[in-house]
């Protein structure tokens, strides 16, 4: 991995501690993907990856994950720029809430908002 992409790491596990989102391990992810993945749905898919859709009895998630970019340090800044602006509308009603990220199996996890304006139109 490229140096440039692990300063990106490290800044956006700072960026999740700071704003008290859980920092996932790959061991955690991977436990947790694998007990769930056949319970997700998937909701997009587009550029940089795809969003699938857990409905469990309490809170529905919505799992991004970025995949289709080959450069490691341009997925890590993806990573990085989407939890810094969900970050930024945190705690704004109707609006996706970051619940955990792993900066390094370039996955978030967030409350589902619900449906997206242009499929309400």
């Amino acid at each position: 991995m490229p140096h440039k992409a692990r300063k990106v790491y490290r800044e956006t596990n700072e960026l999740c501690l700071k704003a008290e989102v859980k920092v996932l391990t790959k061991k955690e992810v991977d436990t947790w993907l694998f007990s769930v993945s056949d319970r997700m749905t998937r909701l997009s898919s587009g550029v940089a990856g795809k969003c699938y859709l857990l409905q469990e009895q309490n809170q529905d998630l919505v799992f991004k994950m970025f995949k289709n970019i080959d450069d490691a340090y341009v997925l890590a800044l993806y990573v990085k720029w989407e939890i810094k602006y969900l970050c930024l509308v945190k705690g704004i009603p109707g609006l996706q809430q970051l619940v955990a990220a792993c900066p390094k199996k370039h996955l978030i996890v967030s409350e589902y908002a619900g449906e997206t304006l242009l499929r309400m139109v």
